[in-house]
């Protein structure tokens, strides 16, 4: 397994694994930093496909999933250039903006081109992965043909927490 993650230049990739994941880098996942400064998504995206292009041509890649919604139109010609199933993690929902009444008239106008990339790529990808139910029957009004899996958020651990109670995490 590659994990591709975009990389602050911090001396220890371990720590910084840790630091994020809450344990050391598990046997068998290869992590490939990316040094890229912060906001510039679309460089990282490039230079993501770019390595799992040049990956695949080595030893063809079973699946690709990515959380980041700027990589969408990189999934989508990953699909069809070189038939790898494809498969957008979302953390929120861009697709429909008219839908969200959380969001100031700034952001709005901010996230219009995510909700762009949405629309034009998740039909375009093998499946979304979604938080909740709530979020995928959201995601299924705007894309009816498209597949939707739950892979809901769960407890790692549960702690002590002061005299008879319990903190979970």
């Amino acid at each position: 397994v590659l994990f591709i993650v975009r990389y602050g230049g911090e001396s220890n990739l371990e720590q910084v694994y840790r630091r994020t994941f809450g344990e050391k880098i598990p046997a068998g996942l290869s992590v490939l930093p990316l040094r890229v400064p912060r906001g510039l998504n679309s460089l990282f995206s490039s230079r993501a496909y770019s390595i799992l292009k040049r990956e695949h041509q080595k030893n063809p890649l079973t699946a690709v999933f990515s959380r980041n919604t700027t990589f969408l139109s990189h999934m989508a010609r990953l699909r069809k250039k070189l038939s790898v199933p494809v498969y957008y993690e979302t953390h929120d929902f861009h697709a429909d903006l008219s839908l969200r009444d959380d969001l100031s008239r700034k952001a709005l106008k901010r996230r219009k081109r995510l909700e762009k990339l949405e629309r034009r790529h998740i039909p375009r990808i093998d499946g979304v992965v979604c938080l909740h139910e709530t979020q995928r029957e959201v995601y299924r009004k705007v894309f009816p043909g498209v597949n939707f899996h739950v892979a809901g958020t769960g407890i790692n651990r549960i702690h002590e927490h002061a005299p008879g109670g319990r903190f979970i995490t």
